[in-house]
């Protein structure tokens, strides 16, 4: 696993956790059952109507049956935002290295990919891929530009400004003292809301009202560093 650090349009530094390797292997054979299940089942009940057909016909229809199991990853990833059942049991998504929500254009691109990186050698290119690879990006990552994340390993707001803060501790932001525990409380949860949805446009209206507050500007600093900060003094200065 490593940090993946995206610095969005916005200006917005955000740093999450590539998903591990065991990670991606054990997802990809969830959704192997579930396809597996899928086939069981249908053919299960199909199969009288199967064996009465000529075999052309037999062919077709199994041909259509099979159809979800061949686009899965593609129709799951594009209508879950980036997941598929395996991916979203084990808590880990696909996102563009830019920031954005990966689209249409970028799922077919690693769905294309699939029969380089898992068919054509039984996941063995994948695997070495994501292991070389800088952002643990297969082939298709690469070709789309994205990274698989792992979601409960993001590096988020207890781990940055809920940690102890040191006596040597310098603040920045004097005029953070006079925050309430609502308003930090507020702050925070509404960063939390903002990094969890990728919601930009509420980390900087979030920026701009705590600005107001303060009256003090974050200057050079991201709109997240800029919170992470006024959380920071308030926890100095408060003992919180």
């Amino acid at each position: 696993m490593t940090n993946l650090a995206i610095n969005t349009t916005q200006n917005v530094n955000i740093e999450f956790t590539t998903a591990a390797v065991g990670e991606r292997m054990l997802a990809c054979i969830i959704d192997y059952f579930v396809k597996v299940a899928y086939v069981i089942i249908v053919f299960y009940f199909l199969s009288p109507v199967l064996r009465s057909l000529d075999n052309w016909s037999a062919y077709g229809l199994a041909s259509i049956i099979l159809l979800p199991v061949m686009f899965y990853t593609l129709i799951l990833e594009t209508y879950m935002g980036g997941q598929t059942l395996g991916k979203k049991w084990l808590k880990i998504k696909v996102v563009k290295l830019d920031g954005f929500e990966a689209n249409f254009s970028d799922f077919v691109g690693r769905w294309i990919f699939n029969l380089i990186d898992i068919y054509s050698s039984s996941g063995a290119i994948a695997i070495l891929s994501i292991v070389i690879s800088k952002h643990n990006q297969r082939l298709g990552d690469m070709a789309a530009g994205t990274a698989v994340i792992s979601l409960k390993k993001r590096l988020g707001i207890n781990q940055t400004i809920l940690e102890e803060v040191k006596s040597e501790y310098v603040p920045q932001f004097t005029a953070a003292q006079f925050l309430s525990d609502k308003d930090a409380s507020i702050i925070k949860s509404n960063m939390e809301k903002a990094l969890q949805s990728q919601n930009y446009d509420l980390l900087i209206a979030l920026r701009q009202k705590v600005e107001s507050i303060l009256k003090v500007e974050k200057g050079q600093l991201s709109d997240l560093v800029f919170l992470q900060i006024v959380l920071k003094d308030f926890n100095f200065y408060t003992g919180k």
